[in-house]
């Protein structure tokens, strides 16, 4: 963690301090009374649903532990109400689906390309008829079969490619639209969707555009340094104008807000997460 980072931002912004203690305080107190097995196939209780997940690796170590990305967790946690719907789009091996299915009478609908994830997923919704759907598709502006890259290393790093990049560890998966697998599977409208692809993202909003004009939603979104995504960012800050989004990084949780100019800037090199709020409505998470 960037302690001195998280301090500076919170002095500037004192109620941080309250907001970060409550995350973290969260997470630790998981950790203390989290007994982690070994193996490439763990059963895990996270947040109450079992999840399988790889205990060698340790992006996955943390989420058994239940101390992974705590302010995407308090994010959540702020804007998701009971009976809320939500949207996991690529959602790994689904800790914050999981996080989603613990809130109260909240339909939770999982999107991971990767048949890696199909294990966790699947245990994930035979636990939770009725309130958990895993589609095994990418979401994307196109019906398509793209190359998608395994991380050996990390897997939460996995991502889809370029055609014209498509090293050894790569399988090809289908992807379309989020708004033709809206209609397809019958979903209900989202009111919180959390987005981490890895650099696609671009192409997965402009593929549910429909959707998201339609339910406002609250959108938690990883934006990937666009010239390492292969988008110019002037077209992301073309779809934020278009559809009037104000801009919240995660680190903030709602008391920061910044402009596109400050998002490219600390996008550059790196990624950020982020929080879009439809302008029209007050912020789901201040």
């Amino acid at each position: 963690m960037r302690v001195s980072h998280y301090l500076k931002q919170a002095l500037r912004n004192p109620p941080l301090i309250v907001d970060y203690s409550k995350a973290y305080i969260r997470s630790a107190g998981r950790s203390i009374f989290s007994s982690i097995p070994r193996g490439r196939a763990a059963k895990i209780l996270c947040f109450g649903h079992p999840l399988i997940l790889d205990c060698t690796e340790p992006m996955q170590q943390s989420m058994a532990r239940g101390t992974y990305s705590p302010l995407i967790e308090s994010a959540i946690r702020r804007a998701l109400e009971p009976g809320g719907v939500f949207f996991d789009v690529g959602s790994h091996a689904g800790y914050f689906s999981a996080l989603a299915c613990s809130i109260k009478d909240c339909h939770v609908t999982a999107f991971d390309p990767n048949p890696d994830r199909s294990l966790s997923l699947d245990s994930l919704q035979a636990a939770c008829p009725g309130r958990f759907k895993y589609i095994c598709h990418g979401v994307s502006d196109r019906e398509d079969v793209l190359h998608f890259e395994r991380d050996p290393h990390n897997s939460g790093m996995s991502r889809i490619v370029a055609s014209g990049h498509a090293p050894g560890n790569t399988i090809k998966v289908p992807v379309a639209r989020l708004d033709e697998l809206v209609k397809k599977f019958d979903l209900p409208s989202p009111t919180v969707i959390k987005m981490d692809v890895e650099g696609h993202e671009l192409q997965a909003l402009l593929g549910a555009e429909r959707t998201l004009q339609a339910s406002r939603p609250t959108i938690i979104c990883e934006i990937s340094d666009a010239t390492a995504a292969q988008y110019p960012f002037r077209k992301l800050a073309d779809f934020i104008l278009r559809n009037n989004l104000g801009i919240f990084p995660v680190e903030g949780l709602g008391h920061i807000r910044i402009t596109l100019e400050q998002l490219e800037k600390i996008t550059k090199g790196g990624s950020q997460d982020v929080i879009f709020l439809f302008e029209s409505r007050e912020p789901a998470i201040a």
